[in-house]
């Protein structure tokens, strides 16, 4: 019972009222019934909840995290990926509907998502999801006019996009380090003892030609990027990626015979701080509140939480970037014969 008032009351109230229950065996548990339902007791959850017929999420066991809702339209769920590895498969939800769509918060896509009926209360749902990628499935009891959720094939060899890169610095401090060029590719702390210290925004400018692959869709692939990139085609901003997978489509019909790419990176604060603490500067203006150390290797000698010995974090666009031509599995005759069009 909850409180100390009337404790020795309420306990034994408490009492009385659990001797109601007769508990009998039954496979696996100890079950007492009571009204239309029971109350189980036993020591392997799992099988308790197979006695009731209560089973888990196929995705549970594939190390995907999700969160399923009962909205008024039908039950919604959020997928994360945070196994580390793709995924690109039929799966089994518990649940179904007349129809369900896939939203992507990250891209802004939306489409129907491809279906097959197992069995009453459940359905195999096509999922294809990148490392760190978040999908939102929501199932509708009624049909619905709307393109199919593109599931993605390569269709050719990827496309480096080597050359010279113009590296040049948007914000951020402690000072706006000159613009230089660079046909390598790596972390920006490696170039100079200035941006050693630098924490912000650097624009990578590269141009490339038209790809004769006549393919309707490309996956920009930026590589390894530490840690937030904004990507612009010819001007055009096309998605912000903050990984661990830092990949985007490219629709054929946005690129000209000359193109220019424009990658906007941004890191961490963690280089600015760094050279803060080495130089003493009182960044920590927090009222009443002591900046306290984790771990015992970032005690400053105030007692108070330093960075003045860490190595500076990777920055910037590390790469390799690539162009990889793709394809898209259509199984509707109206996607098919736009796809023959085009």
């Amino acid at each position: 019972v909850p409180g100390l008032g009337d404790l020795k009351n309420r306990q034994q109230k408490l009492q009385e009222l659990t001797n109601t229950f007769t508990f009998k065996a039954e496979e696996n548990t100890e079950a007492a019934r009571h009204g239309k339902g029971k109350l189980l007791k036993g020591s392997d959850v799992e099988k308790m909840l197979t006695s009731v017929h209560a089973t888990s999420e196929e995705i549970a066991g594939m190390g995907l995290w999700f969160n399923r809702v009962k909205r008024q339209e039908g039950l919604c769920y959020l997928i994360s990926n945070w196994s580390g590895q793709p995924v690109d498969r039929w799966v089994t939800v518990r649940s179904s509907g007349k129809q369900a769509a896939w939203f992507d918060p990250m891209s802004e896509t939306i489409g129907k998502a491809r279906l097959e009926e197992a069995t009453k209360g459940q359905s195999k749902v096509y999922l294809q999801l990148a490392p760190g990628q978040t999908l939102i499935l929501q199932w509708y009891p009624d049909d619905f006019r709307l393109n199919e959720f593109p599931i993605w094939q390569t269709s050719g060899e990827k496309i480096p996009l080597n050359g010279e890169w113009e590296v040049s610095f948007v914000k951020g401090g402690p000072t706006l380090p000159a613009s230089f060029k660079t046909s390598e590719l790596k972390s920006w702390t490696e170039f100079s003892e200035e941006l050693k210290k630098f924490s912000g925004t650097a624009a990578y400018r590269i141009t490339f030609g038209k790809p004769e692959n006549g393919v309707g869709v490309f996956r920009l692939d930026l590589g390894e990027v530490c840690v937030a990139a904004t990507v612009y085609l010819n001007g055009e901003k096309l998605a912000t990626l903050t990984g661990p997978v830092y990949q985007t489509e490219i629709d054929n019909a946005l690129l000209k015979e000359n193109n220019e790419l424009e990658i906007r990176v941004s890191n961490l604060m963690a280089n600015r701080i760094i050279d803060m603490d080495k130089n003493g500067v009182n960044y920590k203006k927090f009222y009443n509140i002591n900046f306290a150390a984790n771990k015992r290797e970032n005690l400053g000698s105030d007692g108070l939480f330093t960075a003045a010995r860490w190595e500076p974090l990777p920055s910037g666009l590390i790469g390799p970037v690539d162009l990889i031509p793709m394809k898209a599995l259509l199984t509707s005759p109206e996607q098919k014969n736009e796809a023959e069009r085009k």
